[in-house]
């Protein structure tokens, strides 16, 4: 189950250029607190970056708008 949720996350990070982890987990139709545990390993494991533009925003690593 987190591995599928952390693929779709994945996936769905490469199709926008930032997005909101309530945002994610809206699209994805996912708890918030599930979605955050994985974006935080995400960000562990180096693979994503946090944005602070005012709020907070997660993206692929090295990936530009």
């Amino acid at each position: 189950m987190a591995e599928d949720l952390r693929e779709r996350i994945l996936s769905y990070l490469n199709g926008v250029s930032k997005a909101k982890t309530r945002d994610i987990a809206d699209a994805l139709g996912e708890k918030k607190k599930d979605v955050d545990k994985i974006v935080r390993d995400l960000g562990n494991e180096d693979i994503i970056e946090f944005l602070y533009l005012g709020t907070s925003y997660v993206r692929i690593k090295g990936k530009e708008d």
